[in-house]
């Protein structure tokens, strides 16, 4: 099969609508997290996202047919994807945009490092050098908080962010084995139909009525964002090499200062800002790593 590098200035403009996407979805995630249980905001996340893929699903039906020998790939990326969601959804209500942000982007990072510790599979030097950069990102936001009594990040919210990045990276390695037979659209689905079952029966405790027309759009609002991000993202890869558009995908960090900035005035500190700067960098290494170890 021919690599997706023929069109990289499309692959780059669907990777910037996937990276705005995403942005307005976190904030709304923010606007939101003070009035509703972050376990709500998961489930309309979830069930928003689902909803518009029915048309689809009725009109292919085999498509989306259920593959039950993938029930524990599938098991992996439901469980571990939502408590990552769930883990970086609050972190977003205790931290700066950027700080949070950072502390997620580190995913990719961890799926070598499991991939290396669960599944035996050869890690390179440079992708260890760039692991180990990642973590060297993370100490940069998470230990001046630590040692510094009057620093202003939450040290919960700098946990959840960190073992949302955790839980990410584990829930990648089985969307790689799902996506060796499964099409994007059909793991879209099933991840949200199944996120949206888990939810489910936690609601009755944590439900509060919309109090509104606009939170109630919100809400809706932030799946339907979710699902056109997750569509722009796979469209991205689908006509450009990761190298192409990598670089598009960490400005999600810089979308996140900016846009924080603009509606809540955040400024974030020096040592955030240095170790997002360093996670971005890690990752932009990382992919080029991962480009050499296909290619040799």
């Amino acid at each position: 099969m021919t690599p997706p590098q023929d069109h990289p200035l499309a692959g780059m403009g669907w990777m910037v609508a996937s990276v705005l996407a995403f942005s307005f979805m976190n904030l709304i995630i923010k606007f939101l997290g003070d009035d509703y249980n972050i376990w709500q905001i998961t489930f309309f996340r979830c069930l928003f996202a689902l909803l518009p893929l029915f048309p689809f699903v009725m009109l292919k039906p085999e498509k989306y047919r259920w593959s039950p020998r993938l029930w524990k790939p599938y098991a992996w990326r439901v469980g571990l994807g939502v408590l990552s969601m769930i883990c970086f959804f609050t972190s977003i209500t205790m931290l700066p945009m950027v700080a949070a942000m950072a502390l997620h982007a580190t995913g990719p990072l961890y799926t070598v490092l499991f991939s290396r510790l669960l599944t035996n599979e050869h890690a390179t030097r440079a992708q260890m050098l760039a692991l180990l950069a990642g973590f060297a990102g993370i100490m940069a936001i998470a230990v001046p908080p630590l040692v510094v009594p009057m620093a202003t990040l939450d040290p919960k919210g700098i946990l959840l962010g960190v073992l949302g990045g955790v839980f990410y990276g584990m829930a990648m390695l089985g969307l790689r084995q799902l996506s060796q037979t499964e099409s994007s659209s059909k793991i879209v689905f099933y991840f949200s139909l199944a996120g949206t079952l888990a939810l489910l029966p936690v609601q009755p405790w944590v439900w509060e009525y919309p109090q509104n027309g606009r939170d109630l759009l919100l809400l809706c609002g932030g799946g339907v964002l979710a699902l056109l991000g997750q569509i722009a993202l796979t469209r991205a890869y689908a006509v450009a090499s990761p190298a192409a558009i990598a670089p598009i995908k960490y400005t999600d960090v810089v979308w996140a200062a900016f846009l924080a900035f603009l509606i809540w005035h955040e400024v974030p500190e020096t040592n955030v800002m240095v170790g997002a700067g360093i996670v971005v960098a890690a990752n932009l290494w990382l992919t080029g790593a991962n480009r050499m170890k296909k290619a040799g």
